[in-house]
């Protein structure tokens, strides 16, 4: 479809919500909103509710500094709010991690609660991978060597033991510490 044409997928819950006086079933459909970056809010001008067909009075709640605030939205309009991650469920209710929708969290989000996103060390563990060229542990962390010279090699890269090889999955954003 056009993504002129795509709803934000923060809109759902209120959609649902907005769409159930019309349907009482719709009433019985359950929400769960996960936020992943609490500064990524989705704020714009009050005149696109009807661009994802939100009815005005839709506004009143998802207000944010004079615009709405699909995040809010989201946020307000869930039955359950989840985060990537119980540190992160921690961070976002302070006025420091929340980016100004700390109150909204502290206020509406029942249960918030935060869900380990990322591996999973029962598969990603460096003693028991068949698919690394040595395995290696807390205890014996020296054949992990020999795993760093078979990616400089297959990478093309010098074989230096002296020279550090980082790895990084995350978006390039400073919260992820890419300025660093």
């Amino acid at each position: 479809s056009d993504s002129s044409t795509m709803l934000p997928l923060d809109t759902i819950p209120a959609l649902l919500k907005q769409e159930a006086k019309d349907d009482p079933r719709l009433g019985l459909v359950r929400t769960v909103f996960t936020i992943h970056n609490a500064a990524h809010q989705g704020t714009f001008p009050v005149s696109t509710l009807a661009d994802v067909g939100l009815h005005h009075a839709a506004a009143a709640h998802m207000e944010f500094y004079g615009q709405v605030s699909w995040l809010k939205a989201g946020i307000i309009d869930s039955d359950r709010v989840t985060t990537v991650s119980p540190t992160y469920a921690h961070e976002i209710v302070t006025p420091v991690g929340g980016a100004n929708m700390d109150g909204v969290l502290r206020a509406h989000a029942k249960g918030l609660v935060g869900i380990l996103n990322g591996i999973d060390p029962g598969v990603w563990n460096p003693s028991t991978d068949p698919h690394i060229i040595s395995r290696y542990d807390v205890v014996d962390p020296l054949p992990k060597a020999r795993c760093k010279t078979a990616l400089q090699k297959a990478l093309g890269l010098p074989v230096r033991p002296d020279t550090p090889v980082l790895g990084m999955v995350a978006r390039l954003d400073t919260q992820k510490g890419i300025d660093l």
